[in-house]
Order: C-alpha cells, then structure tokens, then sequence
C-alpha cells in the first residue's frame, strides 16, 4: 500500500505537504502581504530528517539542513502565490468534487477502519485532511489551466522515441519452474532423482516449499530481469532451455531450477508506445511552463524573506 502522504501529497512536483499556519508564530517570509511561518518550514523539514536522517548527519548534514530549507521556503512562497492565482481566477473546488477525491483515496485502504488507522497516525484531522486536499486540488486547477494551451507534435513524439529506444524495450525473460528445499543435500538428492528420469512437475509437487506454485510443478511463468534475487536470476537467465541447474543458494533455501523457454530483449514498436511517449513529453512541457511561469509571477510579487 502506498504511505498516505505519498497519496494524498504529490500532485505536482515542487509540492509539500503543508502543515496549518497559526497566528503569533514567528515568520519565514511573507508573500504579498501573507505570511508563511517558521513552524510550517520546520514541519515540513523534520518530516524530510525523519525519513533521510543520514544525510543530515555531521558538518555536511548541516549545509544539507540549510539547503532544504531554503527549497522548502521556496515551495511555500510558490504554492503561496499559485493560491493567489486561484483567488483572482475565482477557482474553487466544490464539495462534489472533494468528496469524489476523498472518495477514491479511500478505495486505497482495506476498509474505513484502516483509513482512519492512517489518518491517525499521519498526525491528521478530518478538517485538516480536508483543508491540505482542498489546497492541493486548487494548485492542480491552476497548473491546468495556465498549462492547457500545451501541445505535443507527431514530430516531437517520434523524435523522443528515436532518441529513448533504450526505455522502450521489452526485457529478457525466461519462463522458468523450481523446486525449493531448506539444505542442500536434500536438493542434490532431488536433482540424482531428476537426472534418473523423474518428472520435474511431480517431484515440484512433492519436495517443493514454495506453497504459492508446487501444486503447478513448481511453475513461475515468465520471469523478468530484476524481478528475483541475483542469485536465482543469474543461474535461469545463464541456463539453456530445458536444462536443469544446479542446486542453487538464496535467501530462500536451495533451488533447483528449469527453463523451459526464453524471449530475447525486444524493441517495442513505436506505434506502441506513442501514447505513452506523448504523455512523457506533455508532462515534461506542462512542468516546465508551469515553473515558468511561477518563476515570472515571483519578479512581480513582494516576496520578504525573514
């Protein structure tokens, strides 16, 4: 399951989650005349040491430290300005519409149970969730409309393609069966009895720990690289079809693998994936234009920063 403020908090790239401003705190910056307050840049940051504490260790962690806050202040006075934007365009998200978003965030959780559970614990209200969503939808209406002049042409699309040919190709892959035991006698018994004549699906069937595919003959069906640990993966992908490996060590105990076919890495056709390939670059341009303009709006506003 996704953390609830992955969720709830991304979208769009140069936002964070915001705590609520109070009054009387001490002041960060103020935006126009509204101010953002130290206590919210001190959230934000504190959450960022919780989960990379490492970096912030030692003399270096320390300009680590500024840097990040100096970026967080940064975000805050754009998402400042966008609300504003908001407010002149009278852009408004409905109960309907928060209700909707609430609604599929929930479909996310096991039950309503689960989600408060998270809520709980992220250190959120019902009001506060709310009002964090409702900001965000805001932001996002904005993005749109300043962003929705953007187009991708068939050109840009096919020029992307033939510059990228590496990400548009299908992996490597094997179609493997195993049987897993827990020591390795217990393993080379199993390949004497293999290399005797004994059918692999029925000595899968009977010897195998791995409950999720011994009752299929030891079946893991098509096997891409990077989906299993090195050390299984290095001995499917190093076998010849229908040949059996030797015992092999994991994590898991010892295996004994068979191939039974194989589909080399293949290039994915353009007509395949230029959908895809458009939505890349529409995003990379909408991104871009969006930033932009953020950047121009900033030389005009009155920006202070404490």
């Amino acid at each position: 399951m996704k953390k609830f403020r992955i969720v709830v908090g991304l979208l769009f790239v140069f936002i964070l989650v915001s705590g609520l401003a109070g009054c009387g705190k001490k002041i960060a910056a103020v935006v126009n005349g509204r101010n953002i307050y130290a206590e919210d840049v001190n959230k934000q940051l504190e959450s960022i040491k919780g989960q990379h504490g490492d970096v912030f260790k030692g003399a270096e962690g320390k300009k680590k430290e500024a840097e990040f806050r100096k970026k967080i202040i940064d975000n805050l006075i754009s998402e400042q300005l966008v609300l504003e934007e908001a407010e002149k365009r009278k852009i408004k998200v409905t109960a309907e519409e928060y209700a909707l978003k609430l609604a599929e965030i929930k479909k996310s959780f096991p039950s309503e149970e689960q989600f408060n559970e998270t809520l709980k614990k992220e250190g959120l209200t019902e009001k506060s969730l709310e009002e964090m969503m409702k900001k965000q939808m805001l932001i996002q209406k904005v993005s749109d409309e300043i962003t929705a002049g953007v187009k991708v042409s068939e050109s840009e699309i096919k020029d992307y393609y033939d510059k990228n040919l590496e990400l548009f190709k299908d992996s490597e892959q094997v179609k493997a069966r195993h049987i897993l035991v827990k020591t390795e006698k217990e393993a080379k018994d199993i390949l004497s009895k293999l290399n005797a004549g004994s059918g692999f699906e029925e000595m899968a069937k009977q010897y195998s720990t791995d409950k999720s595919n011994k009752d299929q003959g030891g079946d893991l069906g098509w096997i891409l690289k990077g989906q299993m640990v090195p050390e299984f993966e290095n001995a499917a992908f190093s076998l010849e079809t229908g040949k059996l490996s030797d015992p092999v060590k994991t994590q898991y105990g010892f295996h004994i693998i068979r191939v039974d076919d194989k589909k080399p890495a293949q290039q994915k056709p353009f007509d395949a994936v230029k959908a895809q390939v458009k939505q890349t670059i529409e995003s990379q341009k909408k991104r871009e234009k969006f930033q932009g303009w953020i950047e121009e709006v900033k030389k005009k506003s009155k920006i202070e920063i404490k």
